[in-house]
């Protein structure tokens, strides 16, 4: 085989080139930090994975970045199993920090405003705190206000300064309410309230949080949202929130009966079209109370009391029937046995009375209706 012309020469260079190439690589990586050589990172994960909170080194506590990845995994989380999971464990995650970091830990993720579904409801437990939450804002909210309550009122007032959502702006009238009972921190509370029933993009189809926030009204008492209920409970076109405020409005009455019952009587427009709605308020006065008996007399003495009012107040009166919840912030009032049965016998004695009252007259039909009802309770509770 014969020797081709330049074929050694042009091979020693290439060999000579390629040994340099491999010195110059060598030099560079040794010259090169600990921090600048390759982890071991799988290459062939997506460029996600790497998008994690650091890993702590092996001897360091991993406890303040688990939170985070957490958080970051149930935010992204599709299936709602995953989400329920990601929940528990986030949950147990911030039970073994300090309260102040996770006081931190949750302002700062509410600040930043991001949040996602859970697929869970909004519901309230028997404590007042949340069983479960639609998002995970107001997921971390619940949370802030058991670790933080002062933190929580803080956050919540920066919540109400803009429309956000109405599951949170709830659980954030509950935190301002708690955080601030002073009159200015309550007239603030009662014109975020306004402000929610005023949004017709929330009214019209009314979460659950949203129904839940009526709640405040009874929280705050007194009568200057009467009117405000009334007009709510009036319009029958949006049901659910006219029932919201139908209880909102009764547990008011059930509260401070002295005050809400004269207001519905002095002002007969309030419920206009729902006038067997008010006899129903009415039947919830107690006559061993001399006021509220004073303001029932002076109901079933008005001229404009018509029968289908007057046949509702003598079907129910006293009203014992009452709703059992859990409310954001006040508690439900249930009498015992022992005080309904008091309250038949006092309701017994005023209608006796009255049925020998000429001023009553033309109201015998249903007192004696009223009477007799009553005569058949009234032994039954036995001697007071």
């Amino acid at each position: 085989m014969s020797e081709q012309p330049g074929f050694h020469a042009d091979g020693r260079s290439l060999a000579l080139l390629m040994a340099l190439a491999v010195l110059v690589v060598l030099a560079i990586w040794l010259s090169r930090g600990p921090s600048d050589r390759p982890s071991g990172q799988d290459p062939t994960l997506p460029p996600a994975a790497t998008n994690k909170e650091p890993v702590a080194e092996p001897n360091a506590s991993s406890e303040p970045s688990q939170p985070f990845a957490l958080l970051q995994d149930l935010m992204e989380a599709k299936d709602p199993d995953r989400r329920r999971e990601m929940l528990d464990a986030l949950r147990e995650s911030l039970t073994r920090l300090p309260p102040g970091e996770v006081s931190d830990f949750i302002v700062g993720h509410l600040q930043s405003g991001s949040d996602a579904h859970t697929g869970q409801r909004f519901q309230i437990g028997r404590d007042g705190f949340l069983r479960s939450a639609p998002t995970v804002r107001v997921w971390l909210l619940d949370h802030l206000g058991r670790f933080d309550p002062e933190a929580a009122g803080r956050v919540a007032r920066s919540i109400l300064a803009q429309p956000t959502h109405p599951d949170e702006w709830a659980l954030a009238m509950k935190y301002q309410a708690q955080s601030d009972p002073s009159e200015n921190g309550r007239s603030f509370l009662r014109s975020k309230l306004r402000e929610m029933w005023a949004r017709d993009d929330w009214a019209l189809q009314p979460s659950v949080g949203y129904l839940e926030a009526f709640d405040v009204a009874v929280y705050l008492g007194g009568t200057d949202l009467v009117p405000d209920l009334a007009a709510l409970l009036r319009d029958q076109e949006r049901r659910a929130t006219a029932h919201a405020a139908y209880l909102a409005l009764d547990r008011m009455v059930l509260r401070e009966a002295d005050a809400v019952l004269p207001e519905l009587v002095r002002d007969p427009g309030l419920l206009a079209g729902r006038e067997p709605t008010r006899a129903n308020y009415l039947a919830r006065a107690d006559m061993r109370d001399a006021m509220q008996r004073q303001t029932l007399e002076q109901y079933l003495l008005r001229p404009d009391l018509g029968k289908e009012e007057i046949a509702a107040f003598a079907g129910l009166f006293p009203n014992a029937n009452y709703m059992v919840s859990y409310n954001l912030l006040t508690p439900v009032i249930t009498p015992s046995g022992a005080e309904l049965a008091a309250r038949d016998r006092a309701a017994l004695q005023v209608v006796t009375s009255w049925q020998q009252d000429v001023r009553f007259t033309h109201l015998k039909p249903e007192l004696d209706a009223m009477a007799a009802r009553l005569e058949q309770f009234v032994p039954q509770s036995g001697d007071p």
